[in-house]
């Protein structure tokens, strides 16, 4: 399957508002209530956030479209450059987070999630800046994939204050550093 992967930009935002909401949507509306998950909707996916971030330099945004000549987004990432994080389990100088990872659903195990990563991994000097995210604890699937690419569990953090699940369990994310 022939994807585009391009840096994105202001004329992305409103498709990049709708799939950052739906694929976030599609995946924890069975853990987060209504409420908590509106929420987080309504601090994360927000236009304005989104203009903010494409002026930040130290965030880049990539968008994923299926098809190069209808531009439709199926997925993108959002990465951010960091001096010195807040996690004892990444005492490094200078690193890149990949906060979103995203992609539609029903384009899961279509090899899209793969060519985005290798893209990213291409694009960036390891010897300069070491890569970490966080993942849910519960996204086996998410999990799995990152640990294909050479990322190991080195910690841990509250993703939010929130209670979450049937269980009402802590919303805590497992931090992966690529070795």
């Amino acid at each position: 399957m022939d994807v585009l992967i391009r840096f994105g930009n202001e004329k992305d935002v409103e498709k990049l508002n709708i799939l950052g909401r739906d694929t976030f949507s599609a995946k924890w509306k069975d853990f987060y209530t209504n409420e908590q998950l509106e929420k987080i909707l309504q601090e994360t996916f927000q236009e304005d956030i989104l203009k903010d971030q494409f002026q930040n330099p130290k965030e880049n945004l990539y968008v994923v479209s299926e098809d190069p000549k209808t531009l439709n987004l199926v997925g993108y990432i959002q990465c951010k450059h960091h001096h010195k994080v807040k996690y004892e389990c990444l005492p490094f100088e200078k690193t890149l987070e990949i906060k979103k990872f995203y992609i539609l659903e029903n384009y899961f195990g279509t090899g899209i999630s793969k060519k985005m990563m290798n893209f990213l991994l291409n694009s960036i000097d390891e010897t300069k800046q070491r890569i970490w995210l966080g993942v849910n604890e519960g996204n086996f699937r998410a999990i799995g994939f990152y640990e294909k690419f050479g990322f190991k569990k080195v910690g841990t953090h509250l993703f939010s204050d929130l209670l979450i699940g049937p269980n009402q369990v802590p919303d805590e994310d497992l931090l992966f550093l690529r070795t």
